[in-house]
């Protein structure tokens, strides 16, 4: 009879802990939960916006100013990355409708400001990622 309280017992405190778990795990990402916004300079320049969800997930969009054709044109990509436990926002952005070659971005966020990089690896476009909390 004791064994089997004890088994109860036992199972329990793991249930406990698990539903602890994972309900501590949006309480992580509260602090970088929100909207933001910013620019990309370098190569190529642009804006962007995005929202990290209370799981850490980014999404949003970006605009960027790129030559077509000998003609400067505004490209819109969606973005789409995750943020880490300690504020590393890491991702990607693909152009709307086309075939393009995907913007790589990784920063950093700390209280309200983003800070980091962007590249396209396969063109060697590279330059700022910046921005803040809304």
């Amino acid at each position: 009879m004791n064994k089997k309280r004890l088994s109860l017992v036992i199972g329990a405190l793991v249930l406990v802990t698990f539903t602890l778990s994972l309900a501590g795990c949006d309480i992580v990402y509260k602090a970088y939960q929100g909207n933001y916004e910013g620019t990309i300079t370098g190569d190529l320049t642009g804006t962007w916006s995005g929202t990290v969800d209370k799981k850490g997930a980014f999404s949003g969009t970006c605009n960027m100013t790129i030559n077509e054709s000998g003609s400067n044109t505004l490209a819109e990509y969606s973005m789409t990355g995750e943020v880490s436990k300690i504020g590393k926002l890491k991702g990607s952005a693909t152009r709307k409708g086309t075939l393009y070659t995907k913007i790589e971005f990784e920063a950093q966020i700390n209280v309200a400001d983003v800070a980091g990089a962007w590249k396209m690896p396969n063109e060697g476009a590279q330059g700022v990622f910046t921005g803040k909390k809304k």
